[in-house]
C-alpha cells in the first residue's frame, strides 16, 4: 500500500481528505478503517464526523495508547495500565523505534511531542 502524508493549515480539511482516501481504498467490512486519535474525546468526535457521510461500521476509532497496547499484547503477555504521562513517554519511544526502522513518510524522524499530539490517522487496517 502506498503511504500518504497529508499536511495543511486546518485539521478539519486534512481529516476530510483522509476520510475520502480511506473510504476509497478500504472495503466495506466491519472496522476496516483504523483512525488513531490522541484521546477519547477526539475519538468520539471523529466517529461522529465519519458517520455523517460514511458507513459508521467501517470505522474503528482508537486512541494511540489503546493501539500500542493492543499491538504489544498481541506479541507479549498483557501488561498493567500505566499512569498517563509514563504511558505517553513509552508510546513516544515505541514511535521513535518504529520510525527509525521504517521507510515511511516519518522515517528517521523522532516521535516528538508535536508529532504525538498531532497523530490523527485514517488508514485501512487490512493494508498488509
Amino acid at each position: 500500500m502506498e503511504s500518504t502524508l497529508l499536511t495543511g493549515p486546518t485539521h478539519a480539511h486534512l481529516e476530510q481528505k483522509a476520510f475520502e482516501k480511506a473510504a476509497h481504498i478500504a472495503d466495506d467490512s466491519l472496522g476496516s478503517i483504523l483512525y488513531i486519535t490522541r484521546n477519547d474525546a477526539r475519538r468520539s468526535e471523529a466517529e461522529g464526523r465519519w458517520a455523517d457521510s460514511h458507513n459508521p461500521l467501517c470505522l474503528r476509532a482508537e486512541t494511540i495508547d489503546a493501539v500500542v497496547r493492543e499491538w504489544y499484547e498481541a506479541l507479549y503477555p498483557p501488561v498493567q495500565p500505566l499512569p498517563g504521562q509514563l504511558n505517553r513517554r513509552l508510546t513516544e519511544c515505541a514511535l521513535d523505534y518504529t520510525t527509525a526502522t521504517t521507510t515511511g513518510a516519518l522515517a528517521g524522524e523522532p516521535a516528538s511531542a508535536a508529532i504525538f499530539e498531532g497523530a490523527h490517522i485514517g488508514l485501512p487496517t487490512n493494508w498488509s
